[in-house]
């Protein structure tokens, strides 16, 4: 098994449903883009420990702190935001299976439709909460801590992670291939214990 025939991997040239090269050049600048705002997701909740620890120390010793809770939450939620691409490309991204378990000679036709779907979705919710963005800025609504942080900051992960989906599932619906990933692998596991 060659490197890029590992799970989770895109296909190689030569495996690739994609006609044409321009095509399979935007699913990969789509993919790369997705891997780098999940391993930034991924980079958020491992610094995590370290400001959350911190807290419980200063507390501990009688000087709580004013940010850390704050800070960490939006980190927290930036952080699933961001890792939607890579949820989705690694199968670990939440599925309703029960079609295609019914139908299963429908199988590669519901997951083009879920990946169309997703994609709709992605762009209605990259629409809607940039909007949200935009209104925080535009009137500068803040935190109301003592912080008082700008809104539009944590809400910026919103469109991003929005994106981030979206073009993992164009990337996915391009080469007409969807990860069952995990879940798949525990439905599976389920139905066939043996």
């Amino acid at each position: 098994m060659t490197p890029a025939d590992a799970p989770g991997s895109p296909p190689s040239q030569s495996q690739s449903s994609i006609p044409g090269s321009g095509l399979e050049r935007v699913a990969q600048v789509c993919e790369r883009a997705c891997r780098v705002l999940g391993w930034i997701g991924i980079v958020l909740v491992s610094l995590l420990a370290f400001p959350i620890a911190y807290d419980a120390v200063a507390r501990f010793l009688g000087h709580p702190t004013i940010w850390v809770f704050e800070t960490s939450l939006y980190a927290l939620v930036a952080a699933a935001f961001l890792a939607n691409g890579i949820a989705l490309s690694s199968g670990s991204h939440f599925r309703i299976t029960f079609l295609s378990q019914i139908f299963p000679a429908w199988k590669a036709r519901l997951d083009r439709c879920a990946l169309l779907i997703t994609c709709l979705f992605a762009a209605a919710f990259v629409y809607s909460s940039a909007g949200f963005v935009l209104y925080s800025i535009q009137f500068d609504i803040r935190s109301n801590t003592l912080l008082s942080i700008p809104q539009f900051l944590p809400q910026l992960a919103l469109p991003v992670g929005g994106l981030a989906l979206g073009m993992q599932a164009f990337a996915q619906l391009l080469r007409g291939q969807f990860s069952d990933g995990p879940a798949g692998e525990a439905i599976e596991a389920i139905q066939d214990p043996h």
